[in-house]
């Protein structure tokens, strides 16, 4: 797993992730399955209760790290990241948490949803692993995902918000 998060970040959900992957881990060993994580967005001074910490990282390091990865994690609790799109955009099968905020931004099918919780990701994990024609899909899904969103798209969503906003908008007149 490639997994982003920050220390000085709560959205990032620094010590949440530690605790759900190494309890995840632990599930997922005692089906036969070894999940190595890697760490990466916080300085290398700091240390995580497992995996490696591979700090703060160029963009060719980020590439190779998601070349060589299964899957990406990137959690987004309260407003979302763009690394999702830099894992899919490689090809990396994401993973989003339900509690925050990818659903907002990713289209069902381009990624693999599950709860913040080790039960739930063990078994996502596992049901993907065991299912390699779903991960192909969702890796194409997401990729053909991302050529549809844009600033042109950005600047028409806004403009129908403001419009929809104002014409909600009871005027008073004096």
């Amino acid at each position: 797993l490639a997994v982003y998060t920050k220390w000085s970040s709560p959205r990032r959900a620094p010590i949440n992730i530690q605790i759900v992957l190494e309890n995840c881990r632990q599930l997922l060993r005692a089906k036969g399955i070894d999940l190595k994580i890697q760490y990466f967005g916080t300085g290398r001074s700091k240390r995580f209760i497992n995996g490696e910490n591979l700090g703060k990282l160029t963009p060719p390091e980020l590439n190779r790290l998601y070349q060589s990865a299964d899957f990406g994690i990137a959690p987004s609790m309260t407003n979302f990241s763009l690394v999702p799109y830099e894992m899919m955009s490689t090809g990396l099968p994401l993973i989003g948490f339900k509690e925050g905020t990818g659903s907002y931004f990713l289209k069902d099918g381009t990624y693999f949803a599950s709860h913040l919780d080790e039960r739930d990701l063990a078994k996502t994990l596992a049901n993907a692993c065991a299912n390699p024609d779903t991960i192909s899909n969702q890796v194409q899904n997401g990729q053909a995902f991302l050529k549809t969103i844009g600033w042109d798209r950005t600047e028409k969503d806004m403009l129908a918000i403001i419009a929809n906003l104002y014409a909600n908008v009871d005027v008073v007149k004096s």
